[in-house]
């Protein structure tokens, strides 16, 4: 890991140093004060600041680190040299050896990297993952042919491996390693297909990274805990496969007693000293906090008590108390930890290669799925919704016990820029999960599945096809950010999705600037969490859902949300049938041809309270409209303004007009006259008809009207 001091160089710098500095074989690490007869200057260092290496130039096996040194020529004192740096055996060197500066492997690994950045390469990460287009198998065969692509290696031995198709039908993918290696374009599986692939079925495979790039997390956990809150983890212009299955829960029913110390007792467990834990529940001790963070000590079998802080002291209480301790409290590949509220919040960064760069998309008529720049690759099918844990995905954070209305939240702000994520088609397993952290940002980020569009159809294309119909695992989404009662900061500058169930699933606080979700089921699945009324509110800008089901739906409580403009191609645009969004939605869906939509509407079954949609697309029609009005109903008859824009209605019959009516965002089926809108005789009213709304008028006369958008 990069050196957090300074490193400080000088010009061919020398001393010589004087006995008895350097002249025993002590362990690593030991700290000695040494005088130092210097020729030419060393650079100034300070402990914890700036640093300098050095080494015998007759005997350069050994590294020393100088933490104080005061620069300048002759005789000097040099208090804290550290023996043996960077791994190497500290030996005895002769009396009066002559130090010089050294580079060392530490010093050039620091010009690459900051001492806040993980590279996910240093814990054993191999960006070695492959796509191809053209793999073959047979029920009940363990042989995978890719005969146009050969791209296999004899190296490629043991690596996890996805075949589309081969689990047991077309959407069932089968997931195993590679056992053996016959040629560039044969290899043997450890598990046999169950299902024969119907033509060319894309693969991906190699090494499995999930506990490296777990590694990775924890490494820069514990440094931005250590060093004002931040750090990255980094990852190259390449392909990570992570094949584990997701952790579920890491988390073990408690009882505690009311004692100094407190003792908690959790069947299942084995916590060693110093594991970092949390406490959910309604019912902790007092003394303790839920969702406060803490640390083992005196563990013992299923038996320990907690403290504040590494090895201090453990906590009394004052009453007994149960709940749920753990690790972790959600259902990912790669799990995100607690983070006390009571801390600092932690910034956790991932990093690609497209940082600020919007990620491609996959051209309709490409024969490969998209997986460019930094990709993290789902090879697993292990995944679940579980029903307290949350569904799975690849990276996440908390679930039980975390998150809805006021409730703990992990004090951590992950933040995506420049990472890919592709999983399978009908994935069991979502991307990225923010449920129950504090709060999220997205500068930069996409999720695909492996699978290709298909435009044209047929041969050269392999056969999984985006087909929003066909997803039937219905509860992975590309990005879910924090959920109602989070702490406010949950930005998505720019987020991409491509075949999953939800493309986005944005919620209360949350900003997004621009999102496009093709060929997804549902393009943006609005939610609050705990089933509480959203408080606040989410806004959209720009998105683009085509291809998919419908474009905007919700779940899960009552949410507010307004979006600019919403870009569609097919499907429904909302679906509500529990009415549970209330806001503006400004929606393109007409194309190039704006009017009256008499007989598309926009709405899954029915038509929600609480929306208003505005068709972007009429925008051009503000005025009289003097053609493609619709014609006018018979009396008592609702006629919707269908427009989507604002409208009045002026209303002409050659007999009085007893009563006009206009329905109400509440219950937009259902009609209220207005009052005092009538006439004596014959004669004209102005109904002003609000967009999405329905309209009526009674009269025993003939009907004209005129429309006047607004």
């Amino acid at each position: 890991m990069p050196y957090d001091p300074l490193e400080v160089f000088a010009n061919v710098p020398s001393g010589t140093v004087g006995s008895p500095g350097g002249t025993t074989a002590p362990a690593q690490g030991t700290v000695e004060a040494w005088t130092v007869t210097v020729a030419a200057a060393f650079a100034v260092t300070s402990t914890g600041t700036r640093q300098f290496h050095a080494a015998d130039q007759n005997l350069p096996g050994e590294i020393f680190t100088v933490t104080v040194c005061p620069g300048g020529t002759g005789s000097q004192s040099w208090p804290q040299v550290i023996r043996g740096a960077e791994g190497t055996t500290p030996v005895a060197h002769s009396a009066g050896f002559t130090v010089t500066q050294v580079v060392t492997a530490g010093d050039l690994a620091a010009l690459q990297f900051d001492p806040w950045q993980f590279p996910v390469e240093a814990n054993g990460a191999i960006g070695d993952g492959k796509i191809v287009n053209d793999g073959s198998m047979t029920s009940g065969s363990h042989t995978l042919t890719c005969a146009t692509t050969t791209p296999f290696l004899p190296g490629d031995v043991g690596k996890s491996i996805l075949v589309s198709c081969a689990g047991g039908g077309t959407y069932s993918p089968l997931a195993t390693t590679i056992s053996a290696y016959t040629s560039s374009s044969v290899v043997t599986l450890t598990a046999a297909a169950t299902s024969s692939t119907p033509g060319a079925s894309i693969v991906g495979y190699g090494s499995d990274n999930t506990a490296a790039i777990q590694a990775t997390v924890n490494a820069a956990i514990s440094y931005a805990q250590a060093n004002n809150g931040y750090a990255e983890v980094v990852f190259s212009n390449c392909i990570y496969a992570v094949a584990a299955a997701p952790v579920i829960g890491s988390a073990f029913s408690y009882t505690a007693t009311s004692a100094t110390p407190c003792v908690f007792t959790a069947a299942g467990s084995s916590y060693t000293n110093g594991t970092q834990v949390a406490l959910a529940g309604s019912s902790v001790p007092a003394g303790f906090t839920i969702g406060g963070v803490y640390y083992v000590v005196s563990a013992s079998g299923t038996t320990f008590s907690l403290s504040l802080t590494p090895g201090g002291a453990a906590i009394a209480s004052t009453s007994t108390g149960s709940g749920t301790v753990g690790t972790s409290f959600g259902n990912a590949q790669i799990t995100l930890p607690v983070i006390s509220p009571l801390a600092q919040k932690l910034i956790l960064v991932f990093c690609g290669q497209t940082k600020t760069l919007d990620q491609a998309l996959m051209h309709w008529n490409q024969i490969v799925p998209e997986a460019a720049s930094s990709v993290l690759m789902c090879l697993s099918t292990a995944g679940t919704s579980n029903g307290t844990y949350g569904p799975s995905s690849m990276i996440g954070g908390p679930f039980d016990g975390y998150g809805g209305d006021l409730g703990p939240f992990t004090n951590l702000m992950p933040v995506v820029d420049g990472v890919q994520m592709i999983m399978p088609f009908n994935s069991t397993i979502s991307g990225w999960d923010f449920y129950g952290c504090a709060e999220a940002v997205v500068q930069n980020g996409s999720a695909n599945v492996l699978g290709v569009v298909s435009y044209l159809g047929g041969p050269p294309y392999p056969n999984i096809y985006l087909n929003s119909s066909s997803i039937s695992n219905q509860w992975t989404f590309g990005l879910r950010m924090p959920c109602t009662g989070n702490n406010d900061r949950c930005d998505v500058n720019s987020w991409s999705c491509q075949g999953l169930c939800y493309g986005i699933m944005p919620s209360e606080h949350c900003v997004v600037l621009m999102t496009r979700n093709i060929y997804c089921l549902i393009g943006i699945e609005t939610y609050s969490g705990g089933g509480v009324a959203m408080p606040h509110a989410l806004r959209i800008y720009y998105a683009s859902c085509e291809g998919c089901s419908s474009s905007i739906s919700a779940f899960d409580g009552t949410i507010n949300a307004d979006v600019d403009t919403i870009d569609t191609e097919s499907g429904y645009i909302v679906s509500d049938t529990s009415s549970r969004v209330r806001g503006y939605l400004g929606a393109r869906f007409t194309g190039s041809t704006p009017g009256y939509n008499s007989s598309t509407q926009p709405w899954q079954t029915t038509q929600p309270a609480g929306i208003k949609l505005v068709c972007l697309d009429n925008a051009s029609l503000y005025g009289v409209q003097t053609s493609g009005a619709p014609a006018a109903p018979a009396t008592t008859v609702a006629q919707g303004n269908w427009y989507y824009r604002d409208a009045v209605v002026y209303v002409t019959s050659t007999t009085a007009i007893t009563a006009a009516k206009v329905s109400s965002a509440s219950a937009p089926s259902t009609l209220t006259t207005i009052t005092g809108l009538a006439t004596a005789g014959a004669g004209t009213v102005a109904i002003p008809v609000p967009s999405g709304l329905s309209w009526s008028v009674t009269t025993s006369g003939t009907i004209t009207t005129q429309w006047v958008l607004s």
